[in-house]
């Protein structure tokens, strides 16, 4: 049972609420102009204007499930892959499609598009395709050496300085050098490390678990401080935006690890019920004020950072699939599974 703080919590202001083909599969926030991109799984993208927010278009880019979207905000673009086994550049003014390439094998089986990241100055797009990582410019021009995994790639992401990228699959996970992919370091698991977090410093890897553990990786020493005791695999974990605390969960409960002094090592984390299935996303406010979470019955809470009481709470019809705040912090929006992208006022 949910705490009994949530009753006290306002509602959320539902602001808009649009609806794609199918479930939203990805959502993004460009944080040059703010517009809003969903993906679905029928391969369609959608933008929304994330100040008014109006409706600005819809194209089916992929033929179909979109897998991961990521803005290259300066020159109003879109990276998009697919369950196609496409990468595409997509004009995020129009819409219109600028370049793809496509990771199909010869032996016609079809290689996922997975995830992509780009480098913090927006160089480099990392793309992981089952088990091997590329590195690509804007115009899709290799500019890196491929990295080949021995199992699929479950999560990939930049170190905030763009030096470095860490990913992870069965068995652990990995950092490698820009460009020249040159192994740096590894956080070796029996099991799969199925989410990856590098904290605003860039001092440590926060790593979720399939065996319901979370992994503190130092990045400085090599050490690593394995959390067990979750009920489930560990898909969401977030950090506040100065690394003070961790944010985690692998069931209907916020559990939330504070490094402030020497760190979590030894000491109980904060526990924080509110939802009542659960939780399928969370996602830290820009300015570090709140945090967002949501969970498979449509709820959406809003937490403050610090004490972790909840403060909002809003419920729409379906699971929620992904969640991101609007550009000015004012808003969050919520993909969810029967495909509507719904913005709420705060």
């Amino acid at each position: 049972m949910p705490s009994i703080s949530v009753w006290a919590a306002e509602r959320l202001s539902l602001r808009v609420r649009y609806h794609l083909d199918e479930a939203v599969t990805a959502l993004k926030v460009s944080q040059g102009n703010g517009v809003v991109y969903a993906a679905s799984a029928a391969g369609q993208i959608v933008a929304v204007d994330g100040i008014t927010p109006e409706f600005l278009w819809r194209k089916g880019i992929h033929s179909c499930g979109v897998l991961a979207i990521e803005p290259l905000d300066r020159f109003s673009l879109i990276a998009s892959g697919g369950e196609d086994g496409d990468l595409a550049i997509v004009d995020g003014n129009s819409g219109d499609e600028q370049t793809r390439r496509s990771f199909n094998r010869d032996d016609g089986r079809i290689a996922w598009v997975n995830h992509l990241s780009w480098s913090f100055d927006k160089s480099v797009l990392a793309v992981a395709c089952g088990k091997e990582v590329h590195q690509f410019s804007k115009c899709l021009e290799p500019v890196g050496a491929r990295i080949q995994q021995p199992t699929t790639i479950s999560s990939l992401g930049w170190s905030n300085r763009g030096d470095q990228f860490a990913l992870s699959c069965f068995g652990g996970a990995s950092r490698f050098s820009a460009l020249e992919s040159t192994l740096l370091g590894e956080c070796r698991e029996k099991e799969a490390i199925v989410s990856i977090a590098w904290s605003p410093r860039d001092s440590i890897i926060a790593c979720g678990c399939h065996d319901s553990a979370v992994i503190i990786w130092d990045i400085g020493t090599g050490e690593n401080l394995k959390m067990s005791g979750y009920p489930g695999k560990v898909l969401n974990l977030a950090w506040d935006s100065i690394g003070r605390f961790l944010v985690t969960s692998g069931e209907n409960r916020l559990i939330i690890w504070d490094f402030i002094g020497s760190g979590p090592s030894g000491k109980p984390p904060l526990l924080r019920e509110a939802h009542e299935a659960i939780i399928s996303g969370i996602e830290p406010h820009p300015k570090g004020r709140y945090f967002c979470t949501g969970s498979e019955d449509g709820v959406v809470i809003i937490w403050r950072t610090g004490d972790f009481e909840p403060i909002r709470i809003g419920r729409a019809d379906a699971p929620v699939t992904w969640l991101r705040w609007m550009k000015n912090g004012r808003g969050v929006l919520s993909g969810h599974q029967d495909g509507s992208l719904v913005c709420w006022d705060i």
